[in-house]
């Protein structure tokens, strides 16, 4: 195989490789947006495209099929909370379901993607778009926000994370949950 069929290889691969390792674990429909947002636990925002040391966090106040009201928490020292609502919907050119959140950061509306989930580590890989550019972020229940046996248990999660950011050119932080 000669250089340039090396080079194309290596280039489809950056676009395939995500279909891959996402697609033979779960088709993520809006029932498992519902389940993902329905827990009393902080839910983490571990990883991030903003330089923050500290992990915000949502906790939810309200959720039924279309609505979801939470209170998102800047672990700042001193925390800053705020409450936001969401419409919950599904995408389907996307064929993702989404949260559409009202008044972001900045008074706009932010539809973040839910384009993986697993219940077994209660995480899942979030998309949203911003500023001409597609970012991603794991979210993550406190429950499992936590390194056993020196390894994050949420690897799965973070192993899909990193495959969809392997197409970008930003670079991300990751973060701690602690003043």
């Amino acid at each position: 195989m000669n250089v340039v069929a090396v080079g194309v290889l290596a280039a489809l691969s950056l676009f395939v490789l995500p279909q891959l390792i996402v697609c033979p674990f779960h088709n993520v429909v809006f029932n498992d947006l519902l389940m993902f947002l329905n827990t009393s636990s902080k839910i983490y925002i571990f990883t991030l495209n903003e330089n923050l040391l500290n992990c915000p966090y949502y906790v939810k106040e309200f959720l039924n099929k279309t609505n979801y009201v939470f209170n998102y928490t800047s672990e700042a020292c001193p925390p800053n909370t705020t409450t936001f609502s969401a419409d919950l919907r599904n995408d389907t050119e996307l064929g993702a379901p989404y949260m559409d959140i009202h008044s972001w950061k900045g008074g706009k509306n932010v539809k973040k993607h839910l384009r993986y989930y697993n219940p077994m580590e209660n995480c899942g890989v979030f998309s949203y778009f911003e500023n001409g550019t597609t970012h991603y972020e794991v979210h993550v229940w406190d429950i499992k926000f936590l390194i056993l046996n020196g390894k994050k248990v949420f690897d799965t999660c973070l192993t899909v994370y990193r495959s969809y950011i392997a197409q970008l050119t930003q670079l991300t932080m990751e973060c701690g949950h602690h003043c």
